[in-house]
């Protein structure tokens, strides 16, 4: 069981990751959701792993916070994810 996601990273000799933006809801009572595809890379720069993620952001006066995410795919299990997020 994985105890903290840095951890994950590192055993999985992730130095950088690279965020694309892959699509995002117009802005609506302060609110918009945005699809991301995270690639993380190793120290040679290559792709090791990828997540596709959804951001559901809440736009306040001193800019957008994150209210939830959706991980759509991830690199670690489910269960993994939850007892790291919680």
């Amino acid at each position: 069981m994985v105890e903290d996601y840095r951890s994950a990273l590192l055993a999985m000799s992730v130095v950088k990751s690279e965020f694309d933006i892959l699509s995002f809801d117009q802005l609506h009572n302060n609110r918009q959701k945005v699809k991301v595809r995270v690639v993380y890379y190793d120290a040679d720069g290559n792709a090791v792993t990828t997540s596709l993620v959804r951001y559901f952001l809440l736009l306040n006066p001193d800019g957008y916070v994150v209210e939830m995410l959706e991980y759509i795919e991830m690199p670690l299990p489910l269960a993994d994810v939850e007892k790291i997020v919680h």
